[in-house]
């Protein structure tokens, strides 16, 4: 079964219509692979676009899983945000819908292309746009809470438009729960996933139709982001 279909039978479709961000939180990224692309897919309509932020995964790897994994999407309108340590590199605009920033780290320069990756998607004619991050958890690894808290505001402020979503996975082996508690206030709904007997369950707050309580879908390949592949 295709990631599509694993989370669509557990997200039914228009339920994420007003949810506007999710928190999708799991204990890995093998566990969470291929959530927020399915999540997306349930989103996302023809004509739409996507701006995804990279700390880890390479930028043309996720833009792949993106265009493969999220119908309606065209690898044309789907812009990127490398902040995998670059170096002493400068926040640069590399290729079309590329930018680069210094660090992960580096959240001023990382909401400013966010916000540039929005502005010229809308000046293409997207006029929806999603926007996906690989992890908050990292940051959260980096610096204290409260400034993430602050900057992950910032970027849903961004992002916030009718039908938009946003997608923030944490992984809980790394992050404490007060951390992760503090950050999930920000989001409209929350998505957890966990392992059990082999196949992954999913369990929906704050989404409109969900089940509330634990539901089976089936394992998927090994594939990643957190998850966001990229067609």
């Amino acid at each position: 079964m295709s990631d599509r279909k694993n989370v669509a039978s557990a997200i039914p479709d228009g339920s994420l219509a007003g949810a506007g961000s999710v928190l999708v939180a799991g204990t890995s990224k093998d566990v969470l692979r291929g959530v927020p692309t399915g999540l997306l897919d349930r989103a996302a309509n023809d004509g739409d676009g996507v701006v995804a932020v990279t700390t880890d995964l390479e930028p043309r790897t996720l833009v792949d899983r993106i265009e493969r994994r999220v119908s309606g999407i065209a690898r044309d309108d789907v812009a990127v945000v490398d902040a995998r340590p670059q170096g002493e590199a400068v926040r640069a605009n590399p290729r079309p819908l590329h930018w680069r920033v210094r660090s992960p780290m580096d959240l001023t320069g990382t909401s400013q292309a966010v916000h540039e990756c929005l502005s010229t998607l809308f000046d293409r004619g997207v006029s929806t746009r999603h926007v996906v991050f690989d992890s908050l958890s990292r940051l959260v690894l980096g610096g204290d809470v409260e400034t993430v808290a602050r900057f992950t505001h910032q970027l849903l402020v961004l992002g916030d438009a009718p039908d938009a979503l946003g997608v923030y996975p944490m992984y809980t082996n790394t992050t404490d729960e007060s951390d992760l508690a503090q950050l999930a206030h920000l989001f409209g709904g929350r998505v957890d996933v966990r392992r059990r007997g082999g196949r992954r369950e999913l369990r929906c707050r704050g989404i409109t139709d969900t089940p509330q309580e634990w539901t089976a879908v089936e394992s998927t390949m090994p594939d990643r982001i957190g998850d966001v592949r990229v067609r």
